[in-house]
């Protein structure tokens, strides 16, 4: 027997009893699908527990539109480079963006020769320095050849000077060509990625809404839904041609007018170059006095043997 006071054992159930519900108290029901219910009166709410879920689920069918997408596009590429499918073509916007391109090629070549040229220059006058340098170390020792060694010496520092202000006048011009290239012209050239790719979707859905027309087993009750789908994307397309066009336009403006005036600085600092490295040999250049055995040499006359020939 046991004692009253005893505790229950663990097989022994425990019922206890609670008062229902008092009216105005919320009643939370648990849910299989991460949320629960309130309940106040007759009115019940569901509330999310997880809003993640949510913003995951909206990247998931996003990630599923662009790969249906972009399939469709790739595949529709594809047949257009077979010749399977017709293909919207503007004549004169084609010829304008080609040409585009290869302009942008090109432009990129005399940007690549141009930083070669730099550092030509800079290499050369380098080495002006170094000889400019060594040449005048020799004339501290060499006191025959003292007064023409200095002479030499001043006239590659000059040139060397000289090649600084045309290293500055070149590294202009290349800055100039990396802003037209990389920036200006690759601005457009985005553009034009945008304006293709709106012009391949447009072709996709004209290709859809075509072959449903042309299906008779088909659901012809999609058609308006398909037909306003093309009709958006053309509307797209001619938005996206104009664009280029507006741009395309711009570009040669202001292509045509930053050349120009690059090229005319280009054309002084080289100018500038080779007439101070002319003035800059001539004022350091002795005068020395004619010599009688190369005068009489030039005549045709047998020029006297050296010691090193004796």
């Amino acid at each position: 027997m046991m004692s009253e006071d005893a505790p229950p054992s663990r097989n022994q159930e425990i019922s206890i009893s609670m008062s229902p519900t008092a009216p105005g108290v919320a009643e939370v029901e648990p849910n299989q699908d991460d949320s629960f219910a309130l309940s106040n009166g007759s009115t019940r709410t569901k509330i999310c527990a997880n809003p993640e879920m949510a913003q995951i689920a909206a990247k998931v069918e996003s990630i599923k539109n662009w790969t249906v997408n972009r399939f469709k596009t790739t595949k529709h590429s594809v047949f257009e480079q077979l010749g399977k499918v017709e293909k919207t073509i503007d004549t004169d916007m084609d010829s304008r963006i080609n040409n585009l391109k290869d302009l942008h090629n090109r432009y990129r070549d005399v940007l690549t020769a141009a930083k070669t040229y730099s550092d030509h220059i800079q290499a050369l006058n380098t080495s002006q320095r170094i000889l400019s340098e060594s040449i005048y170390q020799l004339s501290l020792k060499e006191n025959d050849l003292k007064q023409t060694l200095t002479d030499r010496s001043e006239v590659l520092r000059a040139f060397s000077h000289n090649g600084d202000a045309l290293i500055k006048s070149i590294g202009h011009f290349v800055s100039s060509l990396e802003t037209l290239c990389n920036k200006t012209i690759k601005d457009t050239m985005l553009t034009i990625q945008v304006y293709e790719q709106a012009r391949l979707e447009y072709d996709v859905h004209r290709h859809e809404l075509g072959t449903l027309k042309q299906n008779v087993d088909a659901d012809q009750t999609k058609i308006p839904e398909f037909e306003s789908q093309c009709n958006e994307h053309k509307k797209k397309y001619e938005q996206l041609k104009e664009d280029v066009r507006v741009k395309i336009a711009l570009l040669d403006e202001n292509r045509l007018k930053v050349m120009r005036t690059q090229l005319k600085q280009l054309e002084d600092g080289l100018s500038h170059w080779f007439g101070e490295n002319i003035k800059s040999l001539e004022q350091n250049s002795p005068r020395e006095p004619p010599n009688h055995d190369e005068m009489t040499f030039s005549r045709g006359e047998m020029k006297p043997a050296s010691f090193l020939e004796q």
